[in-house]
C-alpha cells in the first residue's frame, strides 16, 4: 500500500456562496458609508427654497411675478 500524495484542491466558490459574500460586503459598506455621509453634511440644514436666489430682472428665467409673494401658495 503506497500512499499517493493529494493533490492540493483548488479552492473553488460556488456561485451562490459568492453573492452570499458580496451582499454581506456590500451591506458593510452601506453601514459604514451612510454614518460618514450624514457626518460630513453637517446640521447647517435650510428650507429647500431658501438656498436659491431668485433669478435678476435681466434673466431669461424671471417670472412675471415672484411666485414666494403669492398668497395661494401658502
Amino acid at each position: 500500500m503506497s500512499k499517493q500524495p493529494e493533490k492540493p484542491q483548488s479552492v473553488r466558490e460556488s456561485r451562490r456562496s459568492f453573492l452570499a459574500k458580496l451582499g454581506i460586503g456590500v451591506a458593510a459598506l452601506a453601514a459604514v458609508a451612510l454614518p460618514v455621509s450624514r457626518l460630513s453634511r453637517g446640521n447647517g440644514r435650510q428650507a429647500p427654497g431658501a438656498a436659491q436666489a431668485f433669478p435678476g430682472e435681466d434673466s431669461i428665467f424671471h417670472p412675471a411675478s415672484d411666485p414666494r409673494l403669492d398668497p395661494r401658495r401658502k
